[in-house]
């Protein structure tokens, strides 16, 4: 019956340590970012580049794991926009007294294009995947800075984006 107890016990302990690592931090952002690197678009010989401007929303599932959902708009350029909705994970490799963080991320989502020319205009929606790294610096209790380089994988549209962003957590 001892033992019986000291298991429900451990068990018990063990649950509430577990539960606490899931009530993660949470922050919001904004990213501005360039993508280059589509080899399947050029204009006038030279490959496009396109900037983005974006929104992010990021949730410490664990202390280590964070997932990011984002959305970012391409603005237009040479008729072309794009967009994109992502779902990240950041594991996170804290340095430097905890200001400043390292990470791998890697997700999935959709990405979008839309080609307007005089009255035409056609759009197209595909899965994508992502996958590459950051960091970033904590300002403050609540706001930090950070830069990502991520490769997308799209068909068709694959490519490269630098983004730099400023998150508020809460």
């Amino acid at each position: 019956m001892k033992k019986l107890f000291i298991l429900i016990l451990a068990a018990v302990c063990s649950l509430s340590t577990v539960n606490a690592q899931t009530k993660g931090d949470m922050a919001a952002g904004i990213n501005f970012g360039m993508g280059f690197g589509y080899d399947e678009i050029t204009y006038d010989g030279e490959s496009f580049n396109n900037i983005s401007i974006g929104a992010k929303f990021q949730y410490n599932v664990l202390d280590k794991l964070r997932l990011e959902p984002s959305f970012n708009y391409y603005l237009e350029k040479d008729h072309i926009s794009m967009w994109d909705f992502m779902v990240n994970a950041h594991y996170l490799f804290p340095a430097l007294d905890n200001k400043v963080k390292f990470y791998p991320l890697a997700g999935i989502g959709m990405y979008g294009t839309k080609v307007s020319y005089g009255g035409f205009s056609s759009s197209d929606s595909d899965f994508a995947l992502d996958f590459g790294g950051g960091a970033e610096y904590k300002l403050t209790d609540q706001i930090s800075v950070g830069a990502e380089l991520k490769y997308y994988i799209v068909p068709d549209m694959s490519h490269l984006c630098f983004n730099i962003g400023a998150t508020y957590a809460f």
